[in-house]
């Protein structure tokens, strides 16, 4: 078999470091496979590019992708690519791949791969309705084979939104437990972070845009800080909210208390120097977050959206609450900050539910299973 994973830009997110994952895994075991980035990456930090990795040449804030909402110069560079590579499947990786794979099967006939849309939020916050909403469900969504969701109620939502009854099935986002075996100690993580030994420290990890809502981190940790002034706010992430946050700081003399350390290649020493991952998002299709977090022995308080009742165990694994509860957010990561033992305990509960239901080889596997029945190819074996 061969797969072709299109994605937007290398950037440094969930979506694009579970493709990296699946990419290793799915090489293991024998599949030909190629990636394929739209988008040139220079604002942010960028994934390291790996062997059969492609960039194109172009920039997302083109006026053609407004109107008319694709770059027809992209459309012939990756219908080249694909007539070159010849894959089976492949699989869209993020919304912008969706358009650029219905003008590929508009303009490109002869191209016959299987197009799957991995479904990796809700489009019904994305896109709930007006003339993008009709644009997706009567000419982008039609020209889709099938469909991958991260969560159940991430496809659901999307089942319904465009009107979609092609084949679809759930398979979460993975974790590859090899890359947690050398978490840094807390005490090296902190000294490198520049944070305090003794600190209880609160983590924000992702990106700094209006839907993850690290203005609500901000005011749960501060509602923290003022209660037991050992509370550390650490953001790791960069993005468009970013000088804002700083502001907000500063007018609230609170420079001590939250740091912000930009994008990080590798997560280990963030979460090696943590006590709780705090996830405070609006909307989200599986967090994987979340599963690093418990791979690295970390409760999480998480907003109830999206698939994380699939990811964490309510007062297990960690807790859950509405997305705008400051009040809660503040009450159960107050509780693990009172509580060591129930902080360890949790952890180590959140570390074997991941491994159990969430490592990247057994999922690799689902994927495999999905795409032969599209295919109609016989089951894959590994070399």
């Amino acid at each position: 078999m061969r797969l072709l994973i299109l994605d937007t830009r290398p950037i440094r997110r969930g979506a694009q470091i579970f493709a990296d994952d699946l990419k290793r895994s799915l090489e293991k075991k024998g599949i030909l496979l190629k990636r394929v980035f739209l988008y040139k990456e220079d604002k942010y930090e960028t994934l390291i590019l790996k062997e059969n990795d492609i960039v194109l040449p172009f920039r997302d804030n083109h006026i053609f992708e407004r109107f008319p909402s694709v770059q027809p110069a992209l459309v012939r560079s990756l219908a080249r690519e694909i007539k070159n590579f010849a894959p089976d499947i492949i699989l869209c990786n993020g919304s912008r791949t969706l358009k650029y794979a219905a003008a590929i099967r508009y303009f490109f006939p002869s191209i016959k791969s299987k197009w799957v849309y991995r479904v990796i939020d809700s489009s019904r916050f994305w896109n709930p309705g007006g003339f993008k909403h009709a644009y997706y469900r009567r000419v982008i969504i039609p020209c889709l084979d099938a469909a991958v969701g991260v969560s159940a109620k991430s496809l659901k939502d999307m089942q319904a939104n465009y009107r979609f009854n092609k084949p679809s099935v759930v398979i979460p986002r993975g974790i590859d437990p090899e890359k947690f075996k050398a978490l840094p100690s807390r005490l090296i993580a902190r000294q490198q972070l520049q944070l305090p030994e003794n600190a209880f420290v609160v983590l924000f990890l992702g990106n700094l845009t209006r839907q993850k809502r690290p203005d609500r981190f901000l005011e749960v940790v501060a509602q923290l800080y003022a209660a037991n002034n050992r509370v550390v706010g650490l953001l790791a992430g960069d993005g468009p909210l970013k000088s804002s946050l700083i502001e907000w700081v500063e007018d609230n003399k609170l420079g001590e208390v939250f740091h912000f350390c930009g994008y990080v290649q590798d997560v280990s020493t963030v979460l090696a120097a943590s006590d709780v991952l705090l996830l405070t998002s609006d909307t989200e299709g599986l967090p994987g977050v979340v599963l690093e977090a418990a791979m690295a022995g970390l409760p999480s308080v998480a907003a109830d959206v999206g698939g994380v009742q699939q990811c964490i165990i309510h007062g297990k694994t960690g807790f859950f609450c509405p997305p705008s509860d400051i009040e809660q957010f503040t009450q159960y990561v107050s509780t693990l900050m009172d509580n060591e033992s129930l902080r360890a305990e949790m952890g180590n509960h959140a570390r074997e539910n991941v491994i159990a239901n969430f490592s990247i080889e057994s999922l690799t596997n689902k994927y495999l299973c999905f795409f032969e029945k599209l295919t109609n190819q016989q089951p894959t074996t590994k070399n």
